[in-house]
């Protein structure tokens, strides 16, 4: 038995229990209650619980059958079966009343409380009707949605406590209907429900049946473009959950009159999934796939006595407005428009072309092919105008693939991946669409650079050594800066650097050469540019300034020059180095530059009151420093005038 034991308080979250005997009892983790209790539960739904034989005898060995006699908590019926119900407080409910992607909090609830309310694990309370405010899930510091975490009783999981969370109180009673129905079926009598413009029949319900009626409703609600299964309510954000549900539980307001509104917005014409892929306008005035489910389910899944109500109104509406006949021809196979074959589908696409659904997919989406993308439920249907496509495949055919082109190029296949990445090649399938080994490149592309490299001015032998071979230029230049295929074939399409035909006949770029000269100038362009992007390590920033590394690292200690630490190397920016020379100089290179001993140098300027800053360690690797103010250049311009 655990030595520390709170009592739970009025349905709290078995989670939130926990939480309070892990902090009671001293244990680094709440999941190690859950061990020592022995309860099994998801790691991602830690609120639920398996319900098996054993549960029950384990939670009173180590709570006590007092705690337990008071413990609500959220159980599943089978661990192995995905469709299963839950319970809670030996009420059974559908698997999809829980909600499954969203951790909602009352905020003002866990601030006057301090536990987690099991309701609120329910998709059906988006609200709290003590506090008359609106449940939140996401925190309003770092715009994350809430995770379960061990000090989730004290705030968000990224350390903001929930006494700095601002909530709108005192909202609508009308928005607080469906959260505070549920409240009192869980034993909150003191909750006030306005159940004005209800039906009776509606109030009698059980709750089983009010969360079927309800997801009737809100599954096929016109303005959810989630419907077909409640589990699709993971698609919409907490607001969107709760203007669906209101909308819902608003079609049993004002009885019957807004239920009759709802079927009339089933009931109009509008575009409708003939083939599921392609939209296309029946020729009768129903919305098939919406009245015509709302009526089958009604007669299939709803025939108990206690619906009887939703029966006679649904009569009634049929018989006050049969539309000519509706139930007579709900049988007959309805004929559609001529449907537009503009488009392929990514199975006639999959068909004509043997390529996958998904490269339809990518090419629709990268823009590459006109076309859209589409959500039809719980499928994306993927459309691509047939114009466009045919284009694309034309092109396709005539393409070559990266091996191909290797070949033809005389590169190494990665190197004709890096032309295909700069864009020096057009591709037609690449990066943006495929992975590597399914890029294929434009066979115009390989031509024009074969093209440009073939106006070479000359044939000269590649072995006199003013010259350097195509695979010879990779070579050259240090390990930290070599030449690329990139730069080399970039710098030739600019007019940068000129080609020579070579004696030997090979293939590809592979027969030209280069003077050796003009590769160390685009060496040395190169190098600068690196220099200017990425900047000098602390022994090449030194040997510009003309020290040691000890000294320029007293530098930096003084702040006089700023460096990025990398993992291996102190990186020092051009511009600073540029910075320190027109403002500061040391002592070692003015005496350089005016041809006296350092000693005599320092001395001088001390009986001209020009003083090194940094005199409080002016002894430090002897290294002094000097500002260069108007009475030192004025010094400067004295001292020189006199060689």
């Amino acid at each position: 038995m655990l030595p520390n034991r709170p009592m739970p308080h009025v349905q709290e979250s078995i989670y939130s229990y926990f939480i309070r005997c892990q902090q009671a009892n001293g244990y680094p983790s709440v999941h190690w209650v859950y061990d020592v209790v022995r309860v099994s539960y998801l790691w991602n739904y830690p609120h639920v619980v398996y319900q098996n034989k054993e549960l029950g005898d384990n939670l009173k060995l180590l709570l006590g059958e007092r705690i337990v006699s008071n413990l609500s908590y959220i159980s599943r019926s089978d661990e192995s079966n995905r469709v299963y119900n839950i319970q809670l407080n030996n009420l059974t409910l559908p698997h999809f009343a829980l909600e499954k992607n969203k951790v909602k909090v009352c905020v003002c609830c866990i601030k006057d409380f301090g536990y987690l309310n099991n309701l609120w694990n329910f998709l059906f309370v988006t609200t709290c009707p003590i506090h008359r405010c609106k449940l939140i899930n996401t925190c309003s510091e770092c715009n994350k949605p809430f995770r379960w975490h061990k000090n989730i009783l004290f705030g968000c999981q990224c350390g903001t406590n929930w006494n700095l969370f601002n909530i709108e109180r005192y909202i609508d009673p009308s928005e607080m209907l469906l959260s505070s129905i549920f409240y009192r079926y869980f034993g909150y009598s003191k909750i006030l429900v306005n159940e004005q413009g209800l039906p009776e029949e509606f109030n009698r319900l059980t709750l089983p049946e009010l969360i079927s009626l309800i997801s009737l409703v809100a599954w096929l609600y016109p303005k959810n473009q989630y419907y077909f299964t409640m589990n699709h309510f993971s698609h919409l954000s907490l607001n969107e959950t709760h203007i669906l549900l209101m909308s819902a539980l608003n079609v049993f307001l004002d009885w019957p009159n807004n239920f009759w509104s709802f079927l009339d917005s089933l009931d109009k014409k509008r575009r409708v999934p003939f083939n599921n892929r392609i939209e296309t306008e029946l020729e009768v005035g129903m919305h098939l796939s919406h009245f015509g489910d709302f009526y089958s389910k009604l007669y299939s899944l709803y025939s108990k006595p206690s619906f009887q109500f939703v029966f006679d109104a649904f009569e009634n509406y049929l018989a006050a407005d049969f539309r000519g006949g509706y139930l007579n021809g709900i049988r007959k196979k309805f004929r559609s428009t001529q449907i537009d074959k503009a488009y392929y589908t990514s199975h006639e696409f999959t068909t004509k072309y043997g390529l996958s659904g998904n490269t339809l997919e990518r090419l629709v989406s990268k823009g590459l092919v006109e076309g859209k993308i589409e959500l039809k439920g719980k499928r994306r249907i993927i459309l691509g105008t047939s114009s466009s496509v045919d284009m694309f495949m034309e092109d396709f055919k005539q393409s070559l693939s990266v091996e191909e082109s290797s070949l033809i190029l005389g590169l190494h296949k990665n190197s004709v991946r890096k032309l295909i990445e700069s864009k020096v090649l057009t591709e037609v399938r690449g990066p943006n669409t495929d992975q590597y080994m399914k890029w294929r490149v434009k066979r115009e592309s390989i031509k024009l650079l074969l093209d440009i490299f073939a106006s070479a001015t000359s044939i000269v032998n590649y072995n006199d050594e003013d010259f350097v071979s195509f695979n010879g230029v990779f070579l050259r230049g240090s390990n930290k800066n070599k030449l690329t295929v990139i730069d080399l074939v970039e710098a030739v399409i600019s007019g940068h650097l000129k080609v020579f035909n070579s004696e030997d006949k090979k293939i590809g770029l592979k027969q030209y050469c280069f003077r050796k000269s003009d590769i160390d100038i685009l060496l040395e362009s190169k190098c600068e540019k690196y220099f200017d992007e990425v900047g000098y390590t602390q022994n090449d920033a030194a040997k510009i300034l003309g020290i040691d590394s000890n000294r320029l690292n007293y530098l930096l200690e003084l702040s006089l020059i700023d460096s990025v630490k990398t993992k291996a190397n102190k990186i020092i920016k051009k511009d600073e180095l540029l910075h320190f020379d027109s403002q500061y100089i040391l002592l070692s290179k003015l005496a350089k530059l005016l041809q006296t001993a350092a000693g005599t140098l320092k001395i001088q300027l001390s009986q001209s009151n020009i003083y090194p800053i940094n005199t409080d360690n002016e002894h430090k690797y002897h290294c002094y420093v000097y500002q260069l103010s108007n009475s030192l250049k004025k010094f400067i311009g004295e001292k020189t005038a006199l060689l």
